[in-house]
């Protein structure tokens, strides 16, 4: 049985299968690579993903919002934060360690 299953995959490719499920109301979804989502012609229609500058990585191809308001557009504020970028604001400021305990934590490798 696995075998016919194997044979009759590899005769069609993922979006015949993928569309034939959904037509046949066949609960079934597509693995896509990383690689097949920047590629797929329906998200680049959409303009789902952006290209934002990284402090250190430079430009980096990276997903929006899921949805599109008129009102409210999404936009890229920021990159990522870099490793330990925020310490002081959420140890200090939020948590109200002192700044000699942030030493401290940094030396011991805590944080």
């Amino acid at each position: 049985m696995q075998q016919l299953l194997t044979d009759w995959l590899m005769q069609h490719t993922m979006e015949e299968i993928y569309q034939g499920g959904q037509k046949h109301r066949v609960p079934i979804g597509a693995y896509y690579s990383p690689r097949d989502l920047l590629d797929s012609e329906h998200l680049k229609s959409r303009r789902f993903f952006a290209d934002i500058d990284h402090p250190e990585m430079g430009t980096v191809t990276c997903p929006t919002a899921p949805y599109r308001f008129s009102r409210t557009p999404w936009r890229a504020e920021r990159a990522a934060p870099l490793i330990g970028e925020h310490n002081e604001a959420i140890y200090h400021e939020r948590l109200g360690y002192s700044k000699e305990d942030l030493v401290t934590m940094t030396g011991l490798g805590i944080i």
